[in-house]
This record gives C-alpha cells, structure tokens and sequence, in this order.
C-alpha cells in the first residue's frame, strides 16, 4: 500500500472514531448521571485507550483525568470533565473532514 493510501486508510478509521464518539459520550454521560461509577471507569478506561490509538491525545488526557475522579468518585469533577471532554469531541469532528463523511 502507497503512502498515500496508508494515509487515506489512516483518516478514514479516524473520522470512523470520531462519528461514533457520540455515542460513547453518552454511555458515558449516562452512568455519570445515576453515579454508576464502575461502569463511568470503564467507558472512561476504553476511551483513555481508544483515543490515544487513534491519535487523539486531547481525548486521552480528559479521559484519563474523568477515569481518576470516576475512582474517587468525585460527582461533581466528573460533571467537568465530561463536559471539557464533550467540547474536545465536538471541536475535533467539527474540524475533521473525515468525521463528516457517512
């Protein structure tokens, strides 16, 4: 496979994690409103990794940071967090041409 084409194959997978991030911020959201903070560490957890694997650091080090307050159970550091966390998402597919593709 050609540079260019590693390259393609590359934004593509990255758009593809950007589109479904949604979906993972409200799973997120979602066991951070009912306090369920075993399940808040392990969306937090997948998305430490899942980010940093697709390059986006940004999204890493809020999860990493949402994944330590999720183990003290700091509520209120979690509500931030997730809210700093949904700003990255939302700056990130805004400004990604691969993420606006169906």
């Amino acid at each position: 496979m050609s540079s260019p084409d590693v390259q393609s194959v590359i934004a593509e997978l990255r758009g593809a994690y950007l589109r479904s991030l949604s979906q993972r911020l409200q799973a997120l959201r979602n066991a951070a409103a009912v306090r369920d903070f075993k399940l808040v560490l392990m969306h937090a957890h997948q998305l430490k990794g899942s980010g940093s694997s697709y390059g986006f650091a940004e999204i890493s080090d809020i999860a990493a940071r949402i994944e330590e307050a999720g183990q003290a159970h700091q509520g209120s550091v979690l509500e931030s967090l997730l809210v700093e966390l949904e700003r990255v998402a939302q700056h990130l597919s805004q400004n990604s041409p691969a993420a606006k593709q169906a």
